[in-house]
């Protein structure tokens, strides 16, 4: 049995996030590790970290994770639960680990875990998965993320403008508000702060955007059809954050968000 390094991180085996995270134990080429849940176009495969954690691969060639002490936390192609937390920001040494073992692949979502391995030590060899796994995490697009027109914003307090009115999205990634007064009606293109758009058959299937400020807080700024309002800047309809995604859509004006939803 030979050991291998994987991403990980020092745990005293103390205070953790409390979420269930659960999934299949998979590898990279590299040796980083995945967890996969769900089949066929619904798998979701994302990075997974364990504490205090080395890579052992058995006589069958066959992987898993395991602590100091050689107890194990979770074999390739078999599945674990565990307590623990979601979230991997993208200044964290984790990320960073992951990057420098495992170039060339996405840290897009990923699960920390705190918690005791749940089986003990073990020198046989457990057998082969009954398939191969896979071997990346899924991609930004596979998750259901896709671009939006954005530009980078340092909060420093709203824009002096505010619009109002129904936003719904136009070729399926350009968010345009409608607003009326009367007989006069607008369509304003919106430009929204350090975002993407997300959209997903079971968790959001009407296409949303989120924001991510500096400090890595952020949230949903709007979902396809609701009444909101923003505080911000109006600027021409030949705004260049809008034209890189959006020449297609006619706007009468674009307005560049600088504020979390009034709604």
């Amino acid at each position: 049995m030979s050991t291998f390094t994987v991403p990980t991180y020092a745990w005293d085996k103390g205070a953790g996030a409390d979420a269930s995270v659960s999934g299949t134990l998979w590898f990279t080429a590299e040796g980083c590790t995945l967890m996969s849940n769900g089949e066929g176009a619904d798998r979701v495969t994302e990075a997974v970290f364990f504490p205090n954690a080395t890579g052992v691969t058995y006589g069958d060639g066959v992987r898993a994770v395991v602590d100091a002490e050689g107890r194990v936390f979770a074999v390739e192609g078999q599945d674990f639960a565990y307590g623990g937390g979601f979230g991997v920001p993208a200044a964290s040494d984790l990320r960073k680990q992951w990057l420098d073992q495992c170039p060339g692949t996405e840290v897009r979502e990923g699960a920390v875990i705190n918690d005791e391995p749940a089986s003990p030590p073990s020198t046989i060899s457990p057998p082969l998965p009954a398939q191969p796994g896979p071997t990346a995490p899924s991609t930004a697009a596979e998750l259901g993320y896709f671009p939006v027109p954005t530009y980078q914003w340092q909060p420093d307090g709203g824009g002096p403008d505010f619009v109002t009115g129904t936003v719904t999205f136009a070729d399926g990634r350009c968010p345009v508000m409608t607003t009326s007064q009367g007989d006069d009606v607008q369509h304003i293109g919106l430009v929204f702060p350090n975002a993407e758009g997300f959209r997903h058959a079971q968790h959001a299937p009407r296409p949303v955007i989120y924001s991510t400020l500096p400090s890595g807080n952020g949230g949903l700024m709007v979902e396809d059809e609701q009444l909101t309002g923003f505080h911000g800047r109006t600027g021409s309809s030949n705004d260049s954050a809008w034209a890189a995604l959006c020449t297609t859509v006619p706007v009468d004006s674009v307005f560049s968000v600088q504020d979390f939803p009034n709604r």
